[in-house]
Parts: C-alpha cells; structure tokens; sequence
C-alpha cells in the first residue's frame, strides 16, 4: 500500500485526520505532521522523518502539504530528494480535506505513486467549484 503523509502550517494536518476519520473512519498507513507556531523547521523534519520511517514498509509515500512554497511543503522536497535512493515519494501542495480524502479512498486501486498523484491533483481541481454559477452550470448539463 501506498503510504500518506499530511503536513501543513498550524492544526492542519491533525484537523484533516479528524476529518477523514468521521467521513471515512481511521485511514491506514496514514502520518500527520503539524507545524505549529511553537516549533521550529528542525522540529517539523523530525516529524517527517519519523512519519516516514514509520511507512518504510509501503510501496510509496504520497506527502500532501497545505500550501505550495511553504515550509512544510520545502521540507518535503528536500527530504524526498535525500531519501530517493531508499523510497519513492511524491510531494503534492495545495491540498484539502475533499482532495485527500479521494486520494486516500484511491490507495485501495492504485498501486502506482506516480497514478495517485495525478488522481490527487486532479480530484484537487474537481473538488473547486463556486455558486451559484457552479450549480447553474450542471441545470445546463442535465438538459
């Protein structure tokens, strides 16, 4: 199985696991990493790096950050590309509780990291929509 990671700035990632647990029940192989206003970088990569060392077991690990550019998600990539020669990992920003939700849902098909992140991204882009102009749109299609 594909491993996860969720990691973001504050409670993030520890509210997106409460999430799926109530919408989906207790997800497996599944590590959260908080950022919180009190630690440090080097705090967070201990973090990452015990979360890591606890789904080095998996085929892959899928790490999911909160925003594209900030510290969590730099961290990420940096130690991905430190750790490429001991396990494939793929590194997504930009995500929300309905996006990782499907990704998660999607580890029990997908076997490939490479598959489960180009679902994520693309479920991340369906999972946008504004109203009314979004439920206008989809009266339009059922006609």
């Amino acid at each position: 199985m594909i491993g996860m990671i969720i990691t973001g700035h504050g409670r993030f990632a520890t509210g997106i696991r409460e999430g799926l647990n109530l919408l989906l029940g207790k997800p497996e192989k599944f590590e959260t990493a908080d950022y919180k206003q009190e630690d440090s970088t080097d705090d967070l990569e201990l973090q990452l790096k015990q979360s890591l060392k606890n789904l080095s077991d998996c085929s892959g690990v899928l790490i999911m950050c909160d925003i594209a550019g900030g510290a969590p998600y730099k961290l990420a990539c940096q130690l991905s590309d430190r750790k490429k020669d001991e396990m494939e990992i793929i590194v997504i920003g930009g995500c929300s509780l309905a996006m990782i939700m499907q990704t998660s849902m999607a580890r029990g098909y997908l076997s490939d990291l490479s598959d489960l992140a180009e679902m994520a991204i693309d479920q991340g882009k369906k999972q946008i929509v504004c109203y009314p102009e979004e439920e206008e749109s989809r009266e339009e299609e059922d006609d």
